[in-house]
C-alpha cells in the first residue's frame, strides 16, 4: 500500500499546550504557510515564538476594535506597509491558498463537485493559483500539498480528474511539486523497508497487535534476557513486554535458547509438544480512554511511528504516517484507534478522550515556573 503523506509531530512536553484558546491552531497555521515543507521549523521554538507573540499581542485585542474606531475609519487613508520582503509575499500568498481550501472544507455540502457551485470554484481556483504561484518560486509550505493532495482525489469522487479541466490544467508547477513529493516519499520507503528487512525485529515492537515502529534501530528498548540477538524482540512500553512475555520466555533462558523453534512459526501440528504453557495471561481489554497514560515519554528518544490506513471510500488504500520523538507510544497507539474500523460509538469515545486530553493547557501556559514557586500557583500571563 502506498504512503502518500508523513508528519512529525515533536510537540514540546515543557511548554505544552497554550494557555490561550486556539493556539495550537495558531502553532499549526504557521507551521503549515510560513515554512518551506523540506526545511521544517523546530516545533520548541516555533512554540516559544509563538507564546511570546500572545503575550505581547492577546487574541482578545483582536477580536473586536473600540467604537469610536470604527466610526472614523473612513477618515483615515491606509498606512503603507514597508519592509515586505519577499519571503513574506510567498507567506501572505500561502494563507491565502490556505483560506481559500479552508472555505470549501468548511462547506456543509464540501463534495459538490468544482463545477456546480461558481464561489466554491473561486475559492478553491483561487487557493490553487495562488499555491500555483509559491510552487514557481520555489517555496513549498505543507499547505499546497494538502490542496494539491485533495484534487488528486476528485477522479475517485466525481468521476473526472479536475487537474485536468480548463480551470486547473496550467498550474502545472502544482502538480508537479505533488508528483515529486510523492515519488521522494516512496522512495525513501523503499529504502527503509530494505534496511529494516535486515533486522526487522529491531524495528518494531514485538508485542502482537501493536501498531508502533521505529525509524531507526536502538529507538525500541530491547529485552534485557540472554536471548540470541537474532531473536532479541524489542518493545515501545513495559506494557507491551509484558504482553509479549508470554511467547517470548522460552528462548530467554540461558539454557535452552537453542532447543526451541520460535512459536511464531508453529504450523499447527498437533504432535506439537508444549514444555511450557504458551497461552496468553488472563487480562482484560481494556479501552485507552478507561485507562490512564502519558502524553509525553519519559524522555526525547529515537523517532517512533505509526502508519495510519486511510478510510475515506476516496482513498483506499493510502496510508498516512505519525512521526514523534516526544509523544508517548500510548498516546500514538491511542490515535491510532481512532483510525481503526470499530464501532462508531467506541470511535466517539475514542476521539472525545483525545481532544478533552489535548485541550488541558497547564496553569502556567508552559512555561517554567520562577524558582520557589509552585507551577500551578501562578498567573498564566
Amino acid at each position: 500500500m502506498p504512503l502518500v503523506f508523513e508528519v512529525s509531530c515533536d510537540v514540546p512536553s515543557e511548554i505544552y499546550p497554550g494557555r490561550c484558546v486556539q493556539f495550537e491552531e495558531y502553532i499549526t497555521l504557521q507551521e503549515q504557510t510560513c515554512y518551506d515543507y523540506r526545511h521544517p521549523p523546530d516545533l520548541r521554538c516555533l512554540y516559544i515564538k509563538g507564546q511570546c507573540s500572545v503575550r505581547e499581542t492577546p487574541p482578545a485585542r483582536l477580536h473586536d476594535r473600540p467604537r469610536d474606531a470604527r466610526e472614523e475609519a473612513g477618515a483615515f487613508r491606509l498606512p503603507e506597509i514597508k519592509n515586505i520582503t519577499p519571503l513574506l509575499r510567498l507567506q501572505g500568498l500561502a494563507c491565502f491558498a490556505h483560506i481559500g481550501y479552508m472555505c470549501w472544507a468548511d462547506r456543509s455540502e464540501p463534495l459538490t463537485p468544482l463545477g456546480y457551485d461558481g464561489l466554491v470554484r473561486e475559492g478553491m481556483i483561487q487557493a490553487c493559483v495562488a499555491a500555483n504561484h509559491c510552487v514557481s518560486l520555489g517555496f513549498v509550505p505543507p499547505v499546497v500539498l494538502r490542496i494539491a493532495s485533495w484534487l488528486a482525489t476528485t477522479r475517485a469522487r466525481f468521476g473526472f480528474d479536475a487537474r485536468e479541466t480548463a480551470h486547473f490544467r496550467d498550474l502545472r508547477y502544482l502538480w508537479n511539486v505533488h508528483s515529486t513529493y510523492i515519488s521522494q516519499l516512496q522512495l525513501r520507503e523503499a529504502s527503509r523497508l530494505a534496511k529494516t528487512a535486515i533486522a526487522p525485529h529491531f524495528y518494531r515492537c514485538a508485542a502482537p497487535g501493536c501498531p508502533i515502529q521505529a525509524m531507526k534501530k536502538g529507538s525500541l528498548a530491547k529485552c534485557g534476557g540472554s536471548c540470541p540477538p537474532e531473536r532479541k524482540p524489542c518493545y515501545c512500553t513495559a506494557d507491551c513486554q509484558r504482553q509479549h512475555w508470554y511467547i517470548h520466555r522460552e528462548f530467554c533462558k540461558p539454557d535452552n535458547t537453542s532447543d526451541y523453534l520460535d512459536i511464531i512459526d508453529d504450523d499447527g501440528d498437533p504432535d506439537w509438544v508444549d514444555v511450557d504453557d504458551f497461552r496468553p495471561p488472563d487480562t482484560r481489554d481494556v479501552p485507552p480512554w478507561s485507562s490512564e497514560w502519558p502524553l509525553f515519554a519519559d524522555r526525547e528518544g529515537g523517532e517512533i511511528f505509526i502508519d495510519i490506513l486511510n478510510d475515506s471510500s476516496f482513498r483506499k488504500g493510502e496510508i498516512m504516517r505519525v512521526k514523534t520523538r516526544t509523544l508517548s507510544p500510548m498516546c500514538l497507539k491511542a490515535y491510532h484507534a481512532v483510525w481503526a474500523p470499530v464501532k462508531p460509538a467506541a470511535k466517539s469515545n475514542m476521539r472525545k478522550f483525545i481532544e478533552n486530553l489535548m485541550s488541558s493547557p497547564p496553569p502556567n501556559m508552559g512555561f517554567p515556573p520562577p524558582p520557589g514557586m509552585e507551577p500551578g500557583s501562578f498567573e498564566p500571563w
